[in-house]
């Protein structure tokens, strides 16, 4: 997947889909998406880049930017669930909420201006760094 992403040439792989194609992909990225967020919290957004990015074949740009609208329904698809066993702080949550709201108007920018070597690394490390920083 890491070979795909990085040593593929965008623009050779611009192949457009057809209709019933993309729409299946799509569901089937929004299922094992959707389980996952449901599973393990919105940390499977990087799933769903690479989804986007290699199934249904986005620009890097895209891929973040869709991941970003989303992964909404499916938070308030999971948090209510997670509200109804009682598990979220709520005051916790207005405190994350103001800084996450400025820190992805700022990270959107940041997607803007950033190379696309650097994005997709980004999406690649990041859940890698993630993953060793729970196992040590």
């Amino acid at each position: 997947m890491m070979i795909k992403l990085f040593v593929l040439n965008e623009e050779a792989e611009q192949q457009p889909l057809s209709s019933r194609q993309l729409m299946t992909r799509g569901i089937i990225l929004g299922l094992v998406s959707g389980m996952l967020s449901g599973m393990f919290g919105i940390g499977s957004a990087p799933f769903i880049q690479v989804g986007l990015l290699i199934l249904l074949k986005l620009s890097i740009r895209q891929a973040v930017g869709t991941t970003m609208l989303v992964i909404i329904p499916i938070s308030i698809g999971g948090g209510v669930g997670y509200i109804s066993e009682g598990y979220v702080d709520f005051i916790l949550l207005i405190q994350i909420l103001i800084g996450t709201v400025l820190g992805a108007f700022i990270g959107a920018k940041f997607t803007r201006l950033a190379p696309k070597l650097l994005l997709k690394s980004a999406v690649l490390l990041t859940p890698i760094i993630a993953g060793l920083l729970l196992l040590f």
